[in-house]
């Protein structure tokens, strides 16, 4: 019997680090993430790197872990299917290659690191005298020697040495995988022919994808930036996530001059062939240009934040509009109140359900204050469901809801239905810069969908 069970990673020690690319030690943590949130992302101040630390120590156990199956190789491969991974075609890299070809006027020899099933090298090789490849793999070295004639050298760069000099160097997605990305700026430099090329493909952390995933996280929407996470099995092998701010300073300050570069643009030659890369191209031809746009959207309040919220008993008026100001409670920390002084806070509210101890409300924020809905829900007179900060804390029984309820025989006491905040970051609503509208929802926790079954099942 064949068997497909994943092997939980637990790292054997950790490490805690310095910026990767500036070193620097101040930071903000970014997001968690992980099957337990065990991972932590941090936004370097300075260069704006979003990287790991604490990470787990990268050590042979962490390299074991991370890349032992790193390769699905199989005597049947063909160079030109890679079906999990159509960004890593050979069709993909012949127009990366076409486009690269205006720098690179020498077209000597080519160096790809990291050259996998040798998609890269199929595509540059007639364009140049000499291509070699690197890699950590000697299935695939053997693969892509047996299927090109190319030499794949066993080895990690750094350590790599050639009597030759290369007029083009190619780094995809490698560079976020290793621990002193500063040695390998360096070497490539060494490694170069004088006006040689280096192309580094990294993934950008702020990205428009990325950027709307860790908006969804920041607002609750999702427990994390990505579902992928949840896996227990999967090791955080991506040390660090460059953006576009800290490759630029960091290029700089290891003696590189920035020819070009673009995040998934229309300038971006291999990104215009899905429909993803077609939705982002319209939604935002550069990065920089995107988050203005969609930070002024939120300045200026046109992005719509709709929360569910169970509340306390019924409310006399079905709808209407909260306008009181919001600030720092003046004695209890930690806690925010209705005051004069406050921030102007709007809410728009609209009963959806009512069910006689209670109600199912939909909160539309028009500022967005810290606690904003559980202040002013408490202000009308019907506090969130266990809010223990500006209501009664106190869980949701069945034996509340429920006439005649009994306790079954196996428990010995009665669990709550809901026993946290009734409250839920519903969805969001934007409209881009070409005035189409976008709704993202989040699925109801299955606790307040729980309680909502029985609020309905049992209404009076």
């Amino acid at each position: 019997m064949i068997t497909d069970q994943k092997k939980v990673y637990r790292p054997k020690e950790w490490e805690t680090t310095t910026c990767p690319f500036c070193g620097s030690s101040d930071y903000l943590v970014y997001e968690k993430y992980g099957s337990e949130l065990q991972y932590t992302y941090v936004l370097c101040k300075d260069c704006k790197l979003v990287y790991q630390s604490p990470r787990p120590k990268y050590d042979q156990h962490f390299i074991n872990a991370a890349y032992a199956s790193y390769y699905q190789f199989t005597e049947t491969l063909d160079l030109n299917s890679n079906p999990d991974v159509p960004e890593s075609s050979v069709n993909m890299f012949r127009k990366e290659v076409e486009y690269l070809l205006q720098f690179d006027k020498r077209r000597t020899a080519v160096l790809d690191i990291g050259s996998g099933m040798g998609t890269f090298l199929a595509a540059a090789k007639p364009h140049y005298t000499e291509a070699v490849g690197l890699d950590v793999s000697a299935q695939m070295a053997a693969f892509v020697q047996r299927q090109l004639g190319v030499k794949v050298f066993l080895e990690q760069f750094e350590n790599f040495q050639s009597d030759k000099k290369f007029s083009l160097i190619h780094m995809s997605h490698v560079i976020e995988h290793i621990p002193n990305p500063k040695a390998w700026l360096q070497h490539a430099r060494k490694t170069l022919e004088p006006g040689g090329v280096l192309v580094i493909n990294v993934p950008n952390k702020f990205s428009f994808s990325f950027r709307l995933q860790h908006l969804f996280y920041k607002l609750k929407l999702k427990k994390q930036f990505s579902d992928s996470w949840n896996d227990p099995s999967r090791t955080p092998d991506h040390l660090y996530e460059p953006t576009v701010p800290s490759m630029l300073r960091f290029l700089k300050e290891n003696n590189f001059e920035v020819l070009d570069y673009f995040s998934y643009s229309r300038k971006d030659p291999v990104s215009d062939s899905s429909f993803f890369s077609r939705l982002a191209n319209r939604l935002f031809a550069k990065t920089a240009e995107a988050h203005r746009f969609f930070s002024q959207q939120f300045e200026e309040r046109r992005v719509e934040k709709i929360y569910l919220g169970l509340v306390n008993g019924i409310i006399s008026q079905k709808n209407g509009v909260i306008e009181l100001p919001v600030g720092e409670h003046p004695s209890k920390k930690g806690m925010m109140a209705v005051l004069k002084k406050g921030k102007p806070s709007v809410t728009e509210y609209t009963v959806k359900e009512e069910f006689g101890k209670f109600s199912l409300v939909e909160f539309n924020i028009r500022t967005g204050r810290t606690h904003q809905i559980r202040v002013h829900a408490q202000q009308i007179g019907h506090p969130i469901v266990c809010d223990e900060l500006y209501g009664d804390k106190t869980p949701v029984y069945l034996s509340a809801i429920k006439r005649n309820f009994k306790l079954s025989k196996m428990d010995d006491e009665e669990k709550p239905i809901l026993a946290r905040l009734g409250l839920h970051a519903a969805r969001l609503r934007f409209t881009d810069e070409d005035g189409q509208t976008y709704s993202p929802e989040a699925d109801l926790p299955k606790d307040m969908r729980a309680l909502l079954q029985q609020l309905r099942k049992w209404k009076t």
